[in-house]
């Protein structure tokens, strides 16, 4: 992770809104496990650029970062137990973004709030290999909302021949 979660672009009630949806989240993901779908949350359009969805736990990438889950979820419910939220809390904006990196790994989607300087929130996809020796496709999907941000990005070494690679393949946009 190289960037903090830049609280002092929400004031307010908004600051407050910000760092619930992102414990909530957490929280969701802890006792949820690999079956937790979540993300949408109906107070998060006021806080977030771009939109987020329904999304279902990336099993590998939870079960890789399960330990770092659990502490970053024991630290923040300490921290927020004890501790007031500002602005200015260098401290917690690196906790809070840490626990996003976390988040837009195992949800596989981006999450941006209004004033970051960040591509919006939406879905996010990282392929990359030294050598691709069947078909590969980024996203596929039947049908997408045409307000949902897609970033897909692929790098990789030597591709065979007879091994496509796809960035987004999607049937039908509303």
């Amino acid at each position: 992770m190289d960037e903090a979660l830049m609280l002092s672009t929400l004031t307010g009630a908004a600051l407050t809104q910000g760092v619930t949806f992102i414990y909530r989240q957490l929280e969701n993901l802890i006792r949820g496990k690999k079956d937790a779908r979540t993300l949408v949350d109906a107070e998060a359009d006021a806080i977030l650029v771009g939109s987020l969805r329904l999304a279902a736990v990336d099993p590998q990438a939870y079960e890789q970062r399960q330990r770092e889950i659990d502490l970053l979820y024991g630290i923040l419910t300490s921290y927020l137990e004890t501790a007031y939220v500002r602005e200015d809390d260098a401290h917690l904006q690196y906790l809070l973004g840490s626990v996003r990196d976390v988040l837009e790994d195992v949800y596989k989607q981006r999450i941006t709030f209004i004033g970051e300087g960040r591509p919006p929130s939406g879905v996010s996809i990282d392929q990359e290999a030294e050598e691709v020796r069947s078909a590969v496709t980024g996203l596929e999907v039947q049908r997408m909302a045409s307000n949902v941000p897609v970033d897909v990005k692929q790098k990789f070494g030597m591709v065979r021949e007879n091994a496509p690679v796809v960035g987004a393949k999607i049937n039908e946009i509303l």
